[in-house]
Protein backbone atom coordinates (compact mmCIF):
# COMPACT_ATOMS: atom_id res chain seq x y z
CA UNK A 1 0.00 0.00 0.00
CA UNK A 2 1.41 3.40 -1.01
CA UNK A 3 -0.22 5.30 1.87
CA UNK A 4 1.40 5.54 5.27
CA UNK A 5 -0.86 5.90 8.34
CA UNK A 6 0.27 6.95 11.79
CA UNK A 7 -1.16 8.69 14.85
CA UNK A 8 -0.35 11.98 16.50
CA UNK A 9 -1.90 11.30 19.87
CA UNK A 10 -5.59 10.71 19.13
CA UNK A 11 -5.38 12.26 15.64
CA UNK A 12 -5.09 9.86 12.73
CA UNK A 13 -2.80 10.98 9.90
CA UNK A 14 -2.17 9.42 6.51
CA UNK A 15 0.46 10.40 3.97
CA UNK A 16 -1.25 10.06 0.59
CA UNK A 17 1.27 10.30 -2.27
CA UNK A 18 0.49 11.79 -5.63
CA UNK A 19 2.52 11.20 -8.79
CA UNK A 20 6.13 12.32 -8.55
CA UNK A 21 7.18 15.63 -10.07
CA UNK A 22 10.28 15.95 -12.21
CA UNK A 23 12.82 18.75 -11.81
CA UNK A 24 16.38 18.89 -13.05
CA UNK A 25 19.20 19.25 -10.51
CA UNK A 26 20.15 22.47 -12.29
CA UNK A 27 16.71 23.93 -11.52
CA UNK A 28 17.27 23.28 -7.84
CA UNK A 29 20.89 24.44 -7.63
CA UNK A 30 21.05 27.33 -10.08
CA UNK A 31 20.83 29.96 -7.35
CA UNK A 32 23.34 28.21 -5.05
CA UNK A 33 27.02 29.21 -4.72
CA UNK A 34 29.23 27.25 -7.16
CA UNK A 35 30.67 24.89 -4.52
CA UNK A 36 27.19 23.85 -3.45
CA UNK A 37 25.99 23.48 -7.02
CA UNK A 38 28.65 20.80 -7.47
CA UNK A 39 27.57 19.04 -4.28
CA UNK A 40 23.86 19.06 -5.05
CA UNK A 41 24.39 17.84 -8.60
CA UNK A 42 26.44 14.93 -7.26
CA UNK A 43 23.92 14.07 -4.52
CA UNK A 44 20.82 14.41 -6.66
CA UNK A 45 21.25 12.51 -9.94
CA UNK A 46 17.60 11.39 -10.12
CA UNK A 47 15.39 14.45 -10.69
CA UNK A 48 12.22 13.23 -8.99
CA UNK A 49 10.41 14.97 -6.18
CA UNK A 50 7.82 13.14 -4.10
CA UNK A 51 4.43 14.80 -3.66
CA UNK A 52 3.26 13.88 -0.16
CA UNK A 53 -0.28 15.06 0.53
CA UNK A 54 -1.36 14.78 4.17
CA UNK A 55 -4.79 13.53 5.21
CA UNK A 56 -5.81 14.22 8.81
CA UNK A 57 -8.85 12.91 10.66
CA UNK A 58 -9.64 15.01 13.71
CA UNK A 59 -12.83 15.42 15.74
CA UNK A 60 -14.96 13.80 13.04
CA UNK A 61 -13.53 15.96 10.25
CA UNK A 62 -11.42 14.85 7.28
CA UNK A 63 -8.82 17.45 6.32
CA UNK A 64 -6.63 17.20 3.21
CA UNK A 65 -3.49 19.29 2.91
CA UNK A 66 -2.89 20.05 -0.78
CA UNK A 67 -4.17 18.22 -3.84
CA UNK A 68 -1.11 17.22 -5.85
CA UNK A 69 -0.56 17.81 -9.56
CA UNK A 70 -4.00 16.62 -10.69
CA UNK A 71 -4.92 17.96 -14.12
CA UNK A 72 -1.58 19.80 -14.36
CA UNK A 73 0.41 16.56 -14.49
CA UNK A 74 1.89 16.49 -18.00
CA UNK A 75 1.99 12.68 -17.92
CA UNK A 76 -1.74 12.52 -17.06
CA UNK A 77 -1.04 10.07 -14.25
CA UNK A 78 -2.45 11.63 -11.06
CA UNK A 79 -2.39 9.10 -8.25
CA UNK A 80 -3.98 10.99 -5.38
CA UNK A 81 -7.50 9.62 -5.95
CA UNK A 82 -6.24 6.05 -6.23
CA UNK A 83 -4.33 6.36 -2.99
CA UNK A 84 -7.19 8.11 -1.19
CA UNK A 85 -9.32 5.12 -2.12
CA UNK A 86 -6.68 2.82 -0.60
CA UNK A 87 -7.03 4.85 2.59
CA UNK A 88 -10.81 4.35 2.52
CA UNK A 89 -11.56 7.97 1.61
CA UNK A 90 -13.56 9.33 -1.33
CA UNK A 91 -13.37 12.97 -2.48
CA UNK A 92 -16.91 13.41 -1.11
CA UNK A 93 -15.66 12.48 2.37
CA UNK A 94 -13.24 15.40 2.60
CA UNK A 95 -14.53 18.24 4.79
CA UNK A 96 -11.64 20.71 4.48
CA UNK A 97 -8.99 21.19 1.80
CA UNK A 98 -6.06 23.32 2.94
CA UNK A 99 -4.09 24.80 0.05
CA UNK A 100 -0.77 25.63 1.65
CA UNK A 101 0.18 27.82 -1.31
CA UNK A 102 -0.56 28.36 -4.99
CA UNK A 103 2.06 26.34 -6.84
CA UNK A 104 0.67 23.95 -9.44
CA UNK A 105 1.85 20.76 -7.71
CA UNK A 106 -0.34 21.72 -4.73
CA UNK A 107 -3.47 23.08 -6.45
CA UNK A 108 -3.66 20.91 -9.59
CA UNK A 109 -6.13 18.50 -8.01
CA UNK A 110 -8.66 21.16 -7.04
CA UNK A 111 -10.64 20.72 -10.27
CA UNK A 112 -11.14 17.97 -12.83
CA UNK A 113 -10.77 18.19 -16.61
CA UNK A 114 -14.25 19.69 -16.86
CA UNK A 115 -13.33 22.47 -14.43
CA UNK A 116 -15.56 21.09 -11.67
CA UNK A 117 -14.44 20.99 -8.07
CA UNK A 118 -13.09 17.56 -7.17
CA UNK A 119 -13.72 17.92 -3.43
CA UNK A 120 -17.17 19.39 -3.93
CA UNK A 121 -18.30 19.07 -0.30
CA UNK A 122 -15.16 20.57 1.21
CA UNK A 123 -14.45 24.01 2.56
CA UNK A 124 -11.29 25.18 0.77
CA UNK A 125 -8.85 27.27 2.78
CA UNK A 126 -5.89 29.41 1.72
CA UNK A 127 -4.07 32.40 3.15
CA UNK A 128 -5.26 35.76 1.90
CA UNK A 129 -1.62 36.59 1.14
CA UNK A 130 -1.21 33.70 -1.26
CA UNK A 131 -4.68 34.03 -2.80
CA UNK A 132 -4.09 37.70 -3.60
CA UNK A 133 -0.65 36.87 -5.01
CA UNK A 134 -1.74 34.06 -7.32
CA UNK A 135 -5.00 35.64 -8.48
CA UNK A 136 -3.26 39.01 -8.94
CA UNK A 137 0.30 39.83 -10.00
CA UNK A 138 1.42 36.20 -10.29
CA UNK A 139 -1.66 34.98 -12.19
CA UNK A 140 -0.75 32.16 -14.58
CA UNK A 141 -2.78 29.56 -16.49
CA UNK A 142 -2.49 27.02 -13.66
CA UNK A 143 -3.79 29.45 -11.03
CA UNK A 144 -6.56 30.66 -13.33
CA UNK A 145 -7.68 27.12 -14.09
CA UNK A 146 -7.48 25.74 -10.55
CA UNK A 147 -8.13 28.71 -8.25
CA UNK A 148 -10.71 30.81 -10.08
CA UNK A 149 -13.45 28.14 -9.62
CA UNK A 150 -13.02 28.71 -5.87
CA UNK A 151 -13.63 32.47 -5.99
CA UNK A 152 -17.09 32.32 -4.39
CA UNK A 153 -16.31 29.68 -1.78
CA UNK A 154 -12.71 30.02 -0.64
CA UNK A 155 -12.08 30.83 3.02
CA UNK A 156 -9.13 33.21 3.30
CA UNK A 157 -7.20 32.95 6.55
CA UNK A 158 -4.25 34.50 8.31
CA UNK A 159 -1.05 32.41 8.32
CA UNK A 160 -1.46 31.46 12.00
CA UNK A 161 -5.16 30.57 11.97
CA UNK A 162 -6.71 27.49 13.61
CA UNK A 163 -7.95 24.92 11.09
CA UNK A 164 -9.59 22.20 13.20
CA UNK A 165 -9.29 20.87 16.77
CA UNK A 166 -5.61 20.12 17.36
CA UNK A 167 -4.56 21.64 14.01
CA UNK A 168 -3.24 25.15 13.48
CA UNK A 169 -1.57 26.81 10.51
CA UNK A 170 1.76 28.52 11.01
CA UNK A 171 3.52 31.01 8.73
CA UNK A 172 6.30 29.56 6.57
CA UNK A 173 6.71 32.63 4.40
CA UNK A 174 9.29 33.11 1.68
CA UNK A 175 8.62 30.10 -0.50
CA UNK A 176 5.56 32.08 -1.58
CA UNK A 177 4.14 35.23 0.05
CA UNK A 178 1.53 33.33 2.05
CA UNK A 179 3.00 29.82 2.30
CA UNK A 180 1.92 28.00 5.46
CA UNK A 181 2.69 24.82 7.30
CA UNK A 182 0.59 23.11 9.95
CA UNK A 183 1.19 22.03 13.54
CA UNK A 184 -0.83 18.98 14.58
CA UNK A 185 -0.92 18.33 18.30
CA UNK A 186 -2.70 15.78 20.48
CA UNK A 187 -2.04 14.12 23.83
CA UNK A 188 1.42 15.62 24.12
CA UNK A 189 2.54 14.57 20.63
CA UNK A 190 3.29 16.94 17.75
CA UNK A 191 3.75 16.80 14.01
CA UNK A 192 5.14 19.85 12.22
CA UNK A 193 4.14 19.73 8.56
CA UNK A 194 6.70 22.03 6.92
CA UNK A 195 5.30 21.50 3.40
CA UNK A 196 7.69 23.33 1.01
CA UNK A 197 9.88 25.10 3.55
CA UNK A 198 12.48 22.64 2.24
CA UNK A 199 12.63 20.70 -1.01
CA UNK A 200 15.72 18.54 -0.52
CA UNK A 201 17.52 17.12 2.51
CA UNK A 202 20.59 19.12 1.48
CA UNK A 203 18.75 22.18 2.83
CA UNK A 204 18.64 20.69 6.33
CA UNK A 205 22.41 20.92 6.46
CA UNK A 206 22.46 24.17 4.48
CA UNK A 207 19.25 26.06 5.34
CA UNK A 208 20.69 29.20 3.76
CA UNK A 209 20.30 27.68 0.27
CA UNK A 210 17.07 28.62 -1.52
CA UNK A 211 16.13 27.16 -4.92
CA UNK A 212 14.73 29.19 -7.81
CA UNK A 213 11.15 28.45 -6.85
CA UNK A 214 11.38 30.28 -3.51
CA UNK A 215 9.74 33.65 -4.21
CA UNK A 216 11.80 35.46 -1.57
CA UNK A 217 15.05 33.47 -1.10
CA UNK A 218 16.25 35.48 1.90
CA UNK A 219 12.98 35.16 3.81
CA UNK A 220 12.69 31.49 2.83
CA UNK A 221 16.12 30.78 4.30
CA UNK A 222 15.23 32.60 7.51
CA UNK A 223 11.98 30.64 7.76
CA UNK A 224 13.78 27.36 7.14
CA UNK A 225 16.32 27.93 9.91
CA UNK A 226 13.60 29.06 12.33
CA UNK A 227 11.46 25.99 11.71
CA UNK A 228 14.42 23.62 11.90
CA UNK A 229 15.45 25.14 15.23
CA UNK A 230 11.90 24.86 16.56
CA UNK A 231 11.54 21.23 15.47
CA UNK A 232 14.88 20.33 17.08
CA UNK A 233 14.05 22.16 20.30
CA UNK A 234 10.58 20.62 20.63
CA UNK A 235 11.63 17.11 19.55
CA UNK A 236 8.57 16.75 17.34
CA UNK A 237 8.19 14.76 14.15
CA UNK A 238 8.30 16.70 10.92
CA UNK A 239 6.86 16.13 7.46
CA UNK A 240 8.07 17.51 4.16
CA UNK A 241 5.97 17.53 0.98
CA UNK A 242 8.84 16.77 -1.40
CA UNK A 243 11.07 14.47 0.66
CA UNK A 244 11.05 10.78 -0.24
CA UNK A 245 7.73 9.21 0.74
CA UNK A 246 6.40 9.30 3.39
CA UNK A 247 8.46 12.43 4.06
CA UNK A 248 8.50 11.92 7.83
CA UNK A 249 11.41 12.36 10.16
CA UNK A 250 12.96 14.13 13.10
CA UNK A 251 15.38 17.06 13.27
CA UNK A 252 18.32 17.40 15.62
CA UNK A 253 20.73 20.28 15.97
CA UNK A 254 24.38 19.48 15.30
CA UNK A 255 26.76 22.38 15.82
CA UNK A 256 25.49 25.32 13.81
CA UNK A 257 23.43 23.15 11.46
CA UNK A 258 20.84 20.37 11.54
CA UNK A 259 20.38 16.68 10.70
CA UNK A 260 17.22 14.98 9.36
CA UNK A 261 16.53 11.37 10.32
CA UNK A 262 13.78 9.46 8.50
CA UNK A 263 11.16 7.78 10.66
CA UNK A 264 8.27 5.55 9.65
Amino acid sequence: MACHTFNVGAIRCTVVPDATNTLTPEEIAERFPPQHQTSILAMYPAPEFALNCLLVESDGQVILFDTGMGILNPNRTPQLHTHLSEAGITPQDVDIVVLTHGHGDHIGGVVNDAGQLVFANAQHIMTRLDWDHWTGPALNPSAERCLFPLRDRIMLIEPDAPIAPGIRAFPALGHTPGHIGAMIESQGEKLMHMVDAMHHSFQVTHPELSPNFDTDPVMAAQTRRRLLAQAAAEGCRVMLYHFGSPGLGTIREEGDTFVFTCVA
